[in-house]
């Protein structure tokens, strides 16, 4: 048995990181909300911390102190026991009991399960991600997701083979569309808008691309996905063998133009360059620039089962 394994098996720890995957917080909100002596509370933090478990999210000085707030560092942990060849687990993205949103709307449940089985001498991750609405926002967000998934678990499966251990920075640049999806895709996959040099929208999962951006930024590799008019997906050999993914989705609250990009092997600061150039690239190509979303240039260690 490892021992951040041992870490997790004393109750009171349990309860800290469900507490904790609920809503960030310190050994003092902990404390009284367990109505716990805040040094015992603190305690299982500090050692909970020094396991890697739990990532700081802020300091600050409160009453001559310095208080820490503290969140999981993962959603889930999965225990693999010997003679175990399945493991099945549920993550929520928005519970039951969260029935409505800040103003007052119904939201629908979503949780993910996660089916990972040992076959055949290798390992099959599953999922069933569910809770979509019934109109046509749901139909957007369902293709979002489906989507979004789809490159996601592509994007495990290439850490896994290239890069496992590696520490992955990625960042996420969009902004807020009034074309169809049918034009953001034409503009962004054939010369004259997004693109000076190439062209992505004939080419097939498994061709090899070469594009230049209008940022100037060359992107050469082999398309992992293809899902005309949404997106397109492919390794970029020659920015350390990362992924990339650009396209049009309508399922974060309207239609906009978005690009991704994750590395393992490029430095912090020709990430932060080109996340700058990229964001200017889609001002002038489009318009206003929305915040960068999650994954924005966040540096890591990706997740590798043990």
């Amino acid at each position: 048995m490892t021992a951040r394994v041992r870490l997790l098996l004393p109750p009171l720890r349990r309860r800290i990181l469900e507490r904790l995957r609920e809503e960030p917080d310190s050994a003092a909100g902990l404390a009284r909300k367990f109505d716990l002596p805040r040094q015992r509370v603190s305690y299982h933090l500090h050692e909970l911390a020094r396991a890697g478990l739990l990532e700081l999210v802020e300091e600050r000085r409160r009453r001559g102190c310095i208080e820490r707030t503290f969140r999981p560092a993962a959603c889930v942990y999965v225990v693999a026991r010997p003679g175990i060849r399945h493991v099945t687990f549920r993550t929520m993205w928005i519970k039951p009991t969260e029935a409505t949103d800040r103003a007052g709307a119904p939201r629908v449940p979503l949780a993910v399960d996660w089916h990972i089985e040992g076959r055949a001498g290798g390992t099959v991750l599953r999922l069933v991600h569910s809770g979509f609405g019934h109109d046509a926002k749901g139909d957007e967000e369902f293709d979002g997701t489906r989507c979004g998934w789809t490159f996601e678990l592509g994007s495990l499966r290439h850490y896994l083979a290239h890069h496992a251990g590696q520490e992955r920075r990625a960042f996420w640049v969009r902004t807020p569309v009034s074309i169809s999806a049918e034009d953001v895709w034409a503009q962004m996959t054939r010369p004259g808008k997004l693109l000076r040099e190439g062209r992505l929208d004939t080419l097939a999962v498994g061709d090899r691309y070469r594009v230049v951006l209008d940022s100037g930024d060359v992107l050469e590799g082999v398309v992992t996905m293809r899902v005309p008019p949404v997106e397109v997906a492919g390794t970029v050999e020659n920015l350390g063998n990362g992924l990339m993914r650009l396209g049009c989705e309508s399922c974060a609250g309207g239609p906009q133009a978005h690009l991704w990009l994750s590395t393992w092997r490029v430095p912090a600061t020709l990430m932060t360059a080109l996340e700058s150039r990229w964001r200017l690239m889609l001002g002038r190509v489009w318009g206003q620039i929305l915040t960068h979303g999650v994954g924005r240039n966040d540096s890591r260690p990706d997740p590798t089962p043990s």
